[in-house]
């Protein structure tokens, strides 16, 4: 925003609007930060409404979903079981 006002951009408050953001960067820790527990919050949901007692996913061995996924799976009482990825299983075969 310029202070000439010639830009494309508009103040919200000029139009008494109050905006609040919510900031995925805020909402965990290092295992849980961004879109992720989102997510994870609804598919949690299900396994736990259907009765389910352990969640499979896969990802790369270094993997931010596989790891959000076991603790917020931990937090709420269900199984992780991770299915990772490797180089090295690539040149296997």
């Amino acid at each position: 925003y310029s202070s000439s006002g010639s830009s494309i951009l508009d103040k919200l408050s000029k139009h008494n609007i109050q905006l609040f953001v919510k900031r995925d960067d805020m909402t965990g820790g290092v295992e849980m930060g961004g879109n992720k527990l989102r997510k994870l919050e609804f598919l949690m949901a299900d396994a736990l409404a259907k009765k389910k007692d352990s969640i499979v996913t896969i990802g790369g061995e270094q993997s931010n979903h596989c790891r959000a996924t076991a603790a917020v799976a931990r937090m709420v009482g269900l199984e992780p079981h991770l299915i990772l990825r490797t180089r090295r299983a690539n040149q296997v075969g």
